[in-house]
């Protein structure tokens, strides 16, 4: 009887322990970013406000914003209009949490739609739909 005490002894602590780690600083941040994602359509905000939000301008690894009229969200237009020209926009962050995605091998991303065409450093054309994805593999 002492045996199968002391396994469910040992078992509650480990269990305990891990229900004490909680989220990682860096699991933290997914959550704020992918919350800040859905505000800046939600609260229309200009594309400079989402740069300040998440404090650089987005596309800043390739420098390039992609304008189409031919965006699908989920089978639709992002911004419920159909033949609209829009502009997608990317702010990105390297995962390290392996609870974010396999040993640190991905990057997540708030991608944002706003009417074209794109303006330059300060841009004041007004987010109309965002979408948050992570686990998305990068290749460096």
């Amino acid at each position: 009887m002492g045996k199968v005490r002391h396994r469910w002894t040992v078992m509650l602590f480990a269990l305990l322990g891990l229900a004490a780690c909680g989220k990682s600083k860096e699991h933290e941040l997914y959550d704020e970013r992918h919350a800040t994602c859905d505000r800046i359509a939600r609260d229309r905000e200009t594309v400079s406000q989402a740069s300040d939000d998440f404090g650089f301008i987005p596309n800043s690894v390739s420098g390039i914003v992609s304008c189409s009229t031919g965006y699908q969200v989920n089978g639709k237009p992002p911004c419920g209009q159909d033949g609209q020209e829009l502009c997608r926009r990317y702010w990105q962050w390297l995962a390290n949490d392996d609870a974010l995605c396999n040993a640190g091998n991905c990057l997540y991303v708030c991608e944002a739609y706003s009417p074209g065409p794109p303006g330059g450093y300060v841009d004041d054309s007004q987010v109309c739909a965002t979408r948050f994805a992570g686990g998305q593999p990068y290749f460096f």
